[in-house]
């Protein structure tokens, strides 16, 4: 029986996709991100952060993406559009791997943690 609650626990670690990206834009929201067409945006005179949650086609897990446009680069000034949602960015990368545990919904993880990381 104590068996059954062990894995009772681990399934209420596991979180849904709603419930993730609420957290996500949660955190996003109480660190100076805005929110504008599905990304996270942060702004300064000298560039834009965008941050963009994908989910992935091969597993219940989210990449998140980070584009950074530098303002002034190449004689461009950036402005926070759907369009420029589309665009690379000059500098692109993803989440270092120490944030895959947190993005895998299928890992069971205490939601303090997931939040943490």
């Amino acid at each position: 029986m104590s068996a059954n609650l062990g894995c009772m626990n681990l399934i209420k670690m596991k979180m849904d996709n709603a419930e993730f990206v609420k957290l996500y834009c949660k955190i996003g929201l109480l660190n100076g991100f805005t929110k504008a067409f599905g990304c996270l945006w942060k702004e300064s005179n000298e560039c834009i952060v965008m941050l963009e949650l994908q989910k992935s086609n091969y597993g219940n897990y989210y990449e998140l993406n980070v584009k950074i446009f530098v303002h002034g680069a190449f004689g461009d000034i950036h402005r926070k559009s759907k369009d420029l949602k589309k665009d690379v960015g000059h500098v692109f990368t993803r989440s270092p791997s120490i944030y895959g545990e947190a993005l895998d919904l299928d890992t069971p993880i205490d939601l303090e943690i997931r939040t943490q990381k």
